[in-house]
């Protein structure tokens, strides 16, 4: 069985996007709520069971050590494949995440590639999970798709990488989003 884990932003993660030109904390925690809201849509429309991990049931000082520790969770719960998803890209589509799911029962890591070098999807099976090295990759940093393709490597496993998007981590990013999906030309 397959099973979309949706990631709940903390509040520090929030405060760190800086969508607000004025810092306001406030409004950060509107746009992320907003922006959860949308993910979680998505993912139900899969039809796929969703698990929601939030701040508050989250564990770990760093990302990838919560981010472990939520694969860790949902894989305990017996199921043998997990999708991760960002509730920072809004252009997701549940067939995007239907696509995931059919590229793990083949074998393969998947991840979708986000502009700046993060990643807004990753789904492995059970078997591709090394949860140490898994933590270890180089979390929210522009070098994650390196990291990530080295330990597909390490495990000998193909990884399958879905179309490049961009993920909202700046107020640059949320201005262009918002830019791109109101201009009518």
């Amino acid at each position: 069985y397959s099973k979309v884990y949706a990631g709940g932003m903390t509040q520090e993660e929030a405060y760190a996007k800086n969508w607000d030109r004025q810092g306001r904390h406030d409004i950060n925690e509107q746009i992320s709520s907003t922006l959860t809201q949308h993910t979680l849509q998505v993912a139900h429309q899969t039809s796929l069971p969703v698990i929601w991990i939030g701040s508050d049931q989250q564990r770990g000082d760093s990302f990838g050590e919560r981010l472990r520790h939520a694969f860790e969770d949902v894989f305990a719960l017996g199921y043998q494949q997990v999708i991760a998803i960002g509730n920072d890209c809004p252009h997701l589509s549940s067939q995007e995440i239907l696509t995931a799911t059919e590229a793990i029962s083949t074998g393969d890591l998947v991840a979708g590639r986000a502009e700046d070098g993060g990643v807004y999807l990753i789904g492995l099976h059970h078997d591709q999970f090394s949860p140490q090295a898994f933590q270890s990759l180089a979390w929210e940093t522009a070098r994650l798709q390196q990291t990530l393709d080295a330990y597909a490597q390490i495990g000998e496993w193909d990884i399958q990488w879905m179309a490049t998007k961009q993920d909202l981590d700046s107020i640059f990013d949320l201005q262009t989003f918002i830019w791109n999906h109101s201009n009518p030309l």
